[in-house]
């Protein structure tokens, strides 16, 4: 499950070694070479370009229920907000992750 990691600035979950920025609504992995977006319709994590478009036959990804958890990325699903819908082709900020990252 999701648990937010301070070095980071984002939530992280060891065991999908996914993290989740509430910000943008993106998932990416530890490495930060691959980018997702919850897709509503597909029910899945879905790989995603530069540019925040569904890449063609990429990787998809089960959420896995989160139960709940206080301070987490929200349910099975990611938030469905109007800040999630306005980010949708927004390119995913991958200098800001590793910036971050490289801070720790």
């Amino acid at each position: 499950s999701f648990q937010y990691d301070k070095d980071s600035g984002f939530y992280l979950d060891k065991e999908a070694s996914l993290y989740y920025d509430p910000n943008t609504t993106y998932f990416f992995t530890m490495d930060y070479k691959k980018y997702f977006v919850y897709d509503h319709d597909e029910g899945m994590l879905c790989h995603v370009d530069s540019e925040g478009k569904k890449v063609p036959g990429g990787e998809r990804r089960p959420l896995k229920r989160q139960g709940g958890a206080k301070g987490g990325a929200g349910d099975s699903r990611a938030p469905r907000t109007q800040q999630a819908q306005e980010g949708r082709g927004r390119q995913p900020d991958t200098a800001e992750a590793r910036r971050r990252a490289g801070s720790r």
